[in-house]
């Protein structure tokens, strides 16, 4: 009798979901970690945006702007960058993604893979452009170009791990998206 409102199903799905929310944080600790590359700076790879791609693509009910919001704001708190970058950012790629969700939906994989580039590379150059506003000294966009080219090489990786964490989730009812 004590249990009698204890739903398994509503367990494992909460459990499912837990994974997913697991990997974003996987990926936001990643977009910390700087890269060296021999002759050249460092580089820092936008792995959480390749998440927020990816969701925003096939479950947009999962990286409302709020949340992008939310943790965009929480690494410019953690990365000391100007408050509201990466806010910004975060936003607006779910926002641009979601805007083109229907057209992506019924693309081919090698479609989505050049439109995450195209993606990644307006946001880096917006990302460049804000930090420039804040900045007294000239940097060369070319850091910024090279993260977008990383981030494009390193998508397909991480988008076979977010296929199958979305083979995980639990199959959503008629009006949930």
């Amino acid at each position: 009798m004590a249990f009698e409102f204890f739903d398994y199903k509503t367990l494992l799905a909460g459990a499912r979901f837990s994974v997913l929310y697991l990997f974003f944080a996987v990926l936001f600790v990643l977009n910390f970690v700087v890269f060296p590359l021999p002759f050249y700076l460092n580089i820092a790879p936008a792995f959480f945006a390749i998440g927020i791609f990816y969701w925003a693509v096939y479950h947009p009910s999962l990286v409302p702007p709020a949340f992008c919001f939310v943790v965009g704001i929480l690494a410019d708190i953690i990365g000391h960058y100007p408050m509201g970058l990466h806010a910004f950012l975060f936003t607006i790629l779910q926002w641009m993604v979601k805007r083109q969700r229907r057209f992506l939906m019924g693309q081919t994989y090698l479609a989505k893979w050049l439109a995450w580039g195209v993606t990644i590379l307006i946001v880096e150059i917006l990302r460049w452009v804000v930090l420039e506003a804040f900045r007294a000294d000239m940097v060369s966009v070319s850091d910024n170009i090279i993260n977008a080219v990383i981030s494009f090489l390193i998508f397909p990786l991480f988008n076979m791990a977010l296929v199958y964490i979305h083979k995980l989730l639990p199959v959503a009812s008629a009006g949930y998206s």
